[in-house]
């Protein structure tokens, strides 16, 4: 034990004397104040000058002797003072030194600017789950966050986890922090894009970045970006394995909603985390009636489908939730959807003859179905309709074609049936130039023998979605002779197999215009004999409705089109989504004759918002948090030092150990700090003097005995 302890002893000098030799030069002392401490050195030497000067009281036995024991004794004595003085210096030394905290600096000379340490603090959802059995990893962020003004307390911190990031003072700062909440509209990748931002007009900054590191919300690239734009530490607080199980989205079997109709929901779940989840209990709720409970088992990162059989009891907008018993992870156990039943479409047919129409839309509630001949139509866009036909019209009077000029340009929806008479040409090419529809053209000698088939409709297109079931076999579709062409549309609904268009949208005004390429009678077309005739029609009419709205938005959507609105004073409204506490005003446009909001930043809260005009309600939405947040997958701390070891620039720390962190961010940024070595000598000459009048006077005593013997 005695080689060990003095080869830990010598490697101990050695490393001292090499620390000193090699950096006396460069050393510097963080608080220089406290050499005046060092004063403090007298005291053992006006020790050591006592002693001298204190009478020694030597005993001996034999006169013949007394020479010999005077000089040996007193050579001694002298070697021991003078050791316990040594070592007595050296712990006054060593802890003044510790108290003056002396640094050697880098050999980079780059410094942490008074106006440029960036701070990222996540706040995302996903930071509520335990970073360990103790804390979550919100706590151990902020705790690591809260400690940069101790480490650095001139410096101005710039945090971006807010909206409008601007440097302040460490005091201000670390009120910034406590004003921070887990929510679930911040993401870390919304702070990065702000940081990149500020790191193009500022290439050698510092920035500090706490989070769980999600892999669906960080990715490799992003190291890739940080290099060479100043230092940067990665404090991470992977979340510990467990399984969460979220909703990942619902949908409905039938796209209209009837009141008291029985409805299939399907409920897709998945488990983000990393582990089985078995026995998890799935409920629905109607407003506050259960109306489906279920239980489901999920193995990690994986999904499952379950349907839920329920009904609208009234025709007011339902308010629904899925929750989910989930005790691992609470955060995303709750998802907000509402469920609007169909408003009535108001339709109005506009042919001079028998319409097949009528048997499509008035066996449908949801629809309220009229017609007109063309020469007695008056005031269409002063009605409440949602859905004009104009069909096979032979003449269309310049009233009349104001009237639906008029109509579309507030909103509504209008399909265009053209006429096989050479003689209603001019009327309806006049119709498609006062619509912005000039690149309508009728075709040349078009005739019924000149049948097409039409391509099946793409499962991919947005006016099918949810239309069709999987088909097994080829569907048997229409024909037609087209007597209209065009070169380019908003959106093409079907198509001939050539490529040609059959059925077309077109954007005018805040509406939209609907055109066939040929007429639904005379032997130009077989569509009203076809199955796909009533999809189409009832497609149309659904898409006509002003009050269209989705079950669910997230949080972290940019802009959300919300629904259909009349034009005519329009942009002047003012909307407003109104929750539980707290009233907010989006960011609003009126796009083709649709409303679409931009998410406030400050709504971080799921659940129900009621939109509101003029204080009044219009409808209730539901938002949810981004589904991202409940995939659990984090980067550990060794793969971060892995993607981040050939980037020197780029250090990476465990924020599950703030002392480490501290020590590194000292050592990292500032230099080796070496008030551990001072310490150790400070105990070093402690230890030395006990020894030295431990084992000194039994050395002393022996020459005595020797002699007495």
């Amino acid at each position: 034990m005695s080689c060990i302890a003095t080869q830990a002893v010598q490697l101990f000098c050695i490393k001292w004397c090499y620390l000193v030799v090699t950096s006396s030069a460069h050393m510097i002392l963080t608080y220089p104040w406290a050499l005046l401490t060092g004063l403090l050195v007298i005291i053992p030497i006006a020790l050591h000058l006592f002693e001298l000067r204190r009478p020694q009281k030597i005993l001996f036995t034999n006169l013949q002797f007394i020479r010999e024991v005077k000089l040996v004794t007193a050579r001694q004595r002298r070697l021991q003072h003078l050791l316990v003085l040594l070592f007595r210096c050296l712990f006054v030394i060593g802890l003044v030194l510790c108290f003056c905290q002396p640094i050697i600096p880098v050999e980079d000379t780059r410094k942490i600017s008074s106006n440029g340490l960036n701070v990222i603090v996540d706040a995302s959802a996903s930071m509520q789950v335990g970073a360990s059995v103790d804390e979550t990893a919100w706590d151990a962020v902020l705790a690591n966050a809260t400690r940069l003004p101790e480490i650095f307390p001139a410096a101005r911190y710039e945090l971006f986890s807010t909206a409008t990031p601007r440097a302040v003072g460490g005091a201000e700062y670390i009120e910034k922090l406590n004003q921070l909440a887990v929510g679930g509209r911040e993401e870390l990748s919304s702070s990065l894009a702000r940081l990149r931002q500020q790191l193009i007009h500022n290439k050698r900054e510092t920035t500090f970045i706490f989070s769980d590191f999600q892999r669906s919300d960080f990715s490799a690239s992003e190291i890739e970006y940080l290099n060479g734009v100043g230092d940067v530490y990665l404090v991470a607080a992977g979340n510990k394995p467990v399984a969460n199980v979220y909703v990942d989205s619902v949908s409905l079997g039938d796209e209209v909603v009837r009141v008291g109709d029985e409805l299939h929901l399907t409920i897709n779940l998945r488990n983000g985390g990393a582990l089985n989840a078995s026995k998890c209990g799935v409920r629905v709720l109607v407003g506050k009636t259960q109306v489906f409970s279920s239980t489901v088992d999920i193995p990690a990162n994986s999904g499952l489908t379950t349907e839920a059989k329920i009904n609208v009891p009234n025709a007011d907008t339902q308010l629904c939730k899925v929750e989910l018993v989930d005790d691992a992870v609470a955060f995303d156990n709750d998802f907000y959807f509402t469920l609007q039943p169909a408003a009535k479409v108001g339709i109005l047919d506009i042919v001079d003859k028998q319409s097949a129409l009528r048997n499509a839309y008035s066996n449908e509630p949801s629809f309220t179905y009229s017609n007109n001949p063309s020469s007695s139509v008056r005031g269409v866009s002063q009605k409440n309709f949602d859905l004009v036909f104009l069909q096979e019209a032979k003449s269309i009077s310049s009233y009349l074609r104001a009237d639906l000029v008029a109509f579309v340009r507030n909103g509504g929806k209008l399909v265009i049936i053209p006429s096989s008479d050479v003689k209603s040409k001019d009327n309806y090419q006049r119709l498609f130039a006062d619509l912005g529809l000039s690149s309508i053209r009728f075709r040349q000698g078009a005739e019924p023998k000149e049948l097409r088939e039409l391509a099946a409709p793409s499962s991919q297109n947005p006016f099918f979605q949810n239309v069709f079931a999987e088909q097994t076999r080829r569907p048997d579709m229409p024909k037609a002779a087209p007597v209209l062409t065009w070169s380019r549309a908003t959106s093409d609904v079907l198509s001939f197999r050539e490529g040609d268009a059959f059925l077309s949208g077109f954007s005018s005004g805040a509406g939209m215009v609907y055109v066939f390429a040929a007429p639904l009678s005379g032997g130009y077309s077989t569509l009203l004999d076809n199955p796909l005739f009533v999809p189409v029609m009832y497609r149309l009419a659904a898409m006509s409705s002003l009050a269209t709205q989705a079950p669910a938005y997230r949080l972290t959507a940019r802009a959300i089109d919300v629904l259909a609105v009349k034009a005519r004073g329009a942009e002047e409204a003012v909307y407003k989504l109104v929750g539980d506490t707290a009233t907010y005003v989006p960011t609003q446009q009126i796009r083709a004759g649709r409303l679409v909001l931009q998410v406030p930043p400050a709504m971080r809260k799921p659940g129900f918002y009621t939109l509101t005009l003029d204080d009044k309600p219009v409808t209730t939405l539901a938002f949810n948090l981004d589904k991202r947040e409940s995939e659990l997958a984090c980067y550990s701390v060794a793969e971060l030092q892995q993607l981040a070891a050939k980037h020197s620039n780029i250090h990476v720390y465990d924020a599950r150990n703030p002392q480490a962190i501290s020590t590194g961010l000292c050592e990292t940024s500032m230099g080796t700090t070496l008030w551990r070595y001072c310490l150790l000598l400070a105990l070093l000459g402690l230890l030395g003097e006990v020894l030295t009048l431990r084992f000194g006077r039994r050395a002393a005593a022996v020459p005595a005995h020797a002699v007495a013997a």
